[in-house]
Formats: C-alpha cells, structure tokens, sequence
C-alpha cells in the first residue's frame, strides 16, 4: 500500500495552535452563528487530521473511524455541542467536542484516548447536560444526576446548575470567520484533507473496481468473508452520458434513463419507449421544467423526485419517486432487495456533483473482538462514465473521518 501525506490547509494550522480547549460564550440566539452537525463533521475530520500530521505521539491514525456522535445540551435544554466518539480496531480511540455554535468557541474538548467522561454514568440516562469542560450532567425522566469521576451518580436540582462557560469571548468574530473558512476549504479540498491511500482495487478515494476482496483485505484487513453478493435481476449494461449529450452534465437523466428503461424490461411498463435516445429525451424535456439545461446540464437532486413523478404520469402509470437525506445502510440494500435500482447524488470526491444508478451490493463481515460481528457495505453503481463495474465504499463515503466522506442522498424510483 503506498500512502502520501497531504499538506494540511494553513486555517486548520491556525485553528490548532489558537484553539487548544476552548470555553463557551452565551449572548443570546445568533443563528449566523451556530455551526451545525454537519459542520462540525468537517471541524473534527480537519483537527483530527492535523493532529496525526503534526503530532507523532497521538494515538489517532489513518485507521481512526468515527463510531458515533453525542448531541450535549445546555441548561435550558438547547444543543450546545457535539461530542465526535473516535475507535480504532472497534475499541476507544478518544473523542473531539465541538461547540455548536461559534459564540461559544469552537473545539471544547479533545483526547485521544478513553472516551468522554459521562460515557461512564451508572444508568441509562436520556441527555447529557454539558455546563463546562469536563462537567457534566445526566437526566433520567425528570430527575437530574451530577456526575463525577469515580464517585455514584447524585441526585441535583435542576434549577440549581450553572453555566460555569466564558461568557466574556473576544474571539467571536474570528471564531465564526474560522468556522466559514473550515466549510469552505473542506469542499474545496475535501480530496486533501486526510491522508491519501492508493489500495489494490481502488479507482480514487470511495470508488472501487471489480477487486473489491483486494481492497477489502487492503484496506481493512484479513479476515473478512463475503456474506451476501446481490445485483437487481436482468440488470442490463450501464448506459453513458456521452452517448446522449458528449460534455454535458447529464447525469442524472442518464441515470433516470437507465432505471425507467429496467423498469420497462423488468416491471411490465410496456408504455415506456424501447428506443433509449427517446427515453433520454422525454425525461430530459420534463426536466426542464425543473430547471435543467439541455446544453450546459446539471439537476438539482431536490428535483428528481418530481421529476420521477412527471415521468411516470407522462407514460399513464402511478408510479412515484423518493428521496433520503438521513438513512441507514439498510435503506440501501432494501431497494436492491426489492429488485428496484435507485440513484445517488454525491456531493464530492470522486463522484463529487455527480449522479449514478445503484444496481447492486455486497457485505463482508467478520468476527470482531468483542464476540460480535462486523460488516462492511459495498454499493455497486453504473457511473455513466464506464462500462466497467465499480462499487462504492459506503463505509468509507459515509464515514467523516475517512478521508473519503462526503454527504449523498439515495433517490428510490417505485414503479
């Protein structure tokens, strides 16, 4: 495996040597302000990825995962930060508080190892009321707990807490221009911001070729086994965009094309044009409608779902389309079980702005150390751009500390 290590944007250099722990400061409800979960995804991926450049002695490395994020509150119950719980070989590996907005700094707390302090509470609690830097509180029902580290939870009023944060920041202003840099340079370079793998099989960052097993053992490690191999029955060769319009951005009708011409071959809708160039331009004609260009391309993915609806009242069928913002890696494989190929809007990498049709997937899994079982996910896509097969790594694509994240949406075509 050859690895390169990429330059670290000059902000994040900033960021890191004027943050260290940073407080809180609370002046009221300025939403140009707050910095949404989102955000603060590209926050951590940027710290956590500076610390392993610029710091030999952390134990946070390339194979740093995200396991999962906390939501924390104020005393008046409102999100104040968001608590980025790292593993590494599925045990603790640290955790990055972020704040929730920049009034109130940005990075809060920060270890790369164990985990946060109120992942200790002794019972199942509802939130976590976060009053300053290693302070916390746990609610259960209506009964407030303080917590302290290796003393039994204790019984508090609710009414008696304080907010103990620096309220009197003079760093606002940079604070909020620090976290628009952050949003900005991510999307720009969200290809640099790690360090960048080259593994067998892979085309560039998510994107894999036929060898997914080599890349799977590359990339992860021995040991994986192949649990389930699964493409959408008679699913037909991939269809490209340059057959239809060379240069132009027509990716999503390519793939809407592709997925109501299965849907004509495989779910009976004999209304649906056999001539592909058809297809492609009665679907391209109602997307101008929503705005699409025939000669510069480009369609908002907030339109495919009308769109898809258009399309199906155009041929006399009720079908419909809809699309996930938030999802599980079972909404995936759900729609290929179904033998219903669907679409997904990348938002960068290698697929960045781009649209391609799901066709398949596969899961590997293996025994991990703590008796369970671990699973990785692989989405097989036609790209438009190639006939070859290529497969998505969603675990690397959804994962913000990857190197390979970035945000998507699956749009579901239900004939």
């Amino acid at each position: 495996m050859k690895t390169k290590l990429i330059s670290v944007l000059l902000v994040i250099c900033v960021l890191c040597s004027s943050l260290g722990v940073m407080a809180f400061a609370k002046d009221g409800a300025i939403t140009d302000n707050v910095i949404t979960k989102d955000d603060a995804y590209k926050i951590a991926l940027l710290f956590v990825a500076d610390t392993i450049k610029s710091d030999s002695t952390s134990k946070w490395t390339k194979d740093t995962k995200l396991k999962s994020v906390d939501e924390t509150v104020d005393i008046d119950g409102s999100v104040n930060s968001y608590c980025f719980n790292l593993e590494q070989n599925e045990l603790p590996n640290g955790y990055l508080v972020v704040s929730a907005n920049s009034d109130l700094g940005i990075i809060l707390e920060q270890s790369d190892e164990g985990e946060p302090l109120y992942k200790k509470a002794d019972i199942d609690y509802d939130k976590v009321v976060y009053t300053s830097p290693l302070e916390y509180h746990v609610t259960k029902g209506k009964d407030t707990y303080e917590f302290q580290p290796n003393k039994k939870l204790a019984k508090v009023n609710k009414k008696d807490l304080k907010d103990n944060f620096n309220h009197k920041r003079s760093d606002k202003a940079h604070n909020k221009d620090t976290v628009q840099s952050i949003k900005t340079s991510f999307v720009e370079n969200a290809r640099d911001l790690w360090m960048e793998s080259t593994y067998k099989g892979q085309v560039d960052g998510y994107a894999v070729d036929s060898d997914v097993y080599s890349y799977v053992n590359d990339r992860y490690g021995k040991g994986w086994t192949l649990k389930t191999s699964k493409t959408v029955s008679s699913a037909g060769s991939a269809l490209l965009m340059n057959n239809f319009r060379p240069g132009v951005g027509c990716c999503t009708i390519t793939a809407l094309t592709y997925v109501f011409d299965y849907h004509r071959r495989n779910s009976s809708k004999s209304k649906i044009p056999s001539d592909i160039n058809t297809l492609f331009s009665d679907i391209e004609n109602i997307a101008v409608n929503y705005g699409y260009d025939k000669k510069t391309g480009g369609t908002n993915p907030l339109d495919i779902d009308n769109i898809v609806k258009d399309v199906w009242k155009k041929y006399g069928y009720t079908g419909s389309g809809s699309s996930l913002y938030v999802f599980t890696r079972g909404n995936f494989t759900y729609e290929i079980d179904k033998n219903r190929p669907a679409l997904l809007n990348i938002s960068f990498g290698y697929y960045g702005n781009h649209t391609v049709s799901m066709v398949g997937y596969r899961r590997y899994t293996k025994k991990n150390i703590l008796g369970g079982e671990s699973e990785i996910l692989f989405l097989k896509v036609y790209d438009n751009w190639t006939t070859d097969t290529r497969y998505i790594d969603y675990d690397a694509i959804t994962n913000p500390l990857s190197g390979d994240f970035s945000t998507l949406s699956l749009s579901r075509i239900y004939p």
